[in-house]
């Protein structure tokens, strides 16, 4: 399937804004959360990016069973967010 006629499919479906709106909130909320004094706070702030991770890779999950996107280009997505160096940063945000 053609580039343009998977980003035609993904905005029909709705996924495109969604998606885009989730990774503006993950270093909106990042950026929020630096600013407030306490940690509390701060790790308020750190979860709500957090969930918004996970709601984009939830997504991405969405466009690969509609076939938006291809299997290479999930892996590559996918993979990346389970290697990088921020890979357990959800796991070492809740324990801490």
């Amino acid at each position: 399937m053609q580039t343009r006629e998977v980003s035609r499919r993904m905005n029909a479906f709705g996924l495109t804004n969604q998606m885009r709106r989730a990774a503006v909130s993950i270093s909106s909320n990042i950026a929020e959360g630096t600013s407030r004094a306490s940690k509390v706070d701060f790790a308020r702030f750190i979860e709500i990016a957090t969930g918004s991770v996970f709601e984009v890779v939830s997504q991405s999950f969405i466009g690969k069973s509609q076939k938006f996107l291809t299997d290479e280009q999930f892996s590559r997505f996918y993979g990346r967010r389970r290697t990088g160096p921020h890979a357990q940063w959800p796991e070492k945000i809740a324990h801490s």
